[in-house]
């Protein structure tokens, strides 16, 4: 369990075999700047955090979600970025020991 734990703390890189290392960091510096734009437009809609959230059940019938939103907006900016570099193709590994 402890191997696990501290294996999930190690160090990560993006990674695409078919790309280089510059064309990585332009990559990694354009999805950045694009998730923060998105996380904080997604704020913005919502600035408080809570208000009625609605959603549309498998059978088409709308029902009001009662799960809690997370609102904060630098947690979306990861989440969004990370997104973007896996739809462009990279991976997420980790880094090697030396």
């Amino acid at each position: 369990m402890l191997t696990v734990v501290l294996g999930a703390c190690a160090p990560m890189h993006w990674e695409n075999p078919q790309l280089g290392a510059a064309q990585t960091q332009n990559d990694l510096a354009a999805c950045a700047q694009s998730a923060r734009q998105e996380a904080w437009r997604y704020a913005a809609a919502d600035p408080f955090g809570y208000g009625p959230r609605y959603a549309r059940g498998p059978d088409g019938r709308v029902f009001a979600d009662p799960a809690p939103r997370i609102s904060d907006p630098s947690l979306q900016e990861g989440q969004l970025r990370d997104y973007c570099m896996r739809s462009r193709g990279y991976t997420l590994v980790p880094d090697e020991k030396k």
